[in-house]
């Protein structure tokens, strides 16, 4: 999959540092697979106060529009590299 796409969107509701994303970066490292552009969503490595889940997913964008953005993001990370690939 991440040969075909070329794009890997991780999401979590973790840190970042020896999650799931970190996990998928050595998967690809491991294989050898390059020329894959890996965003990682997950929480700041920080202290978080509690609070009610779907207002933390909120806060931190880890709900549906915060990963939907996160998808633009990704897209947009990748349009140009893209739009080189076309024209070659």
């Amino acid at each position: 999959y991440a040969r075909r796409t070329g794009a890997i969107l991780t999401v979590e509701d973790h840190v970042k540092q020896g999650g799931f994303g970190s996990a998928v970066l050595e998967v690809l490292a491991d294989h050898a697979i390059t020329g894959v552009t890996v965003l990682r969503h997950a929480l700041p490595d920080d202290i978080i106060e509690h609070g009610a889940q779907n207002l933390l997913r909120r806060d931190f964008g880890l709900d549906e529009e915060g990963i939907a953005e996160k998808i633009r993001e990704l897209h947009a990370m990748r349009q140009p590299q893209d739009n080189l690939a076309k024209t070659l």
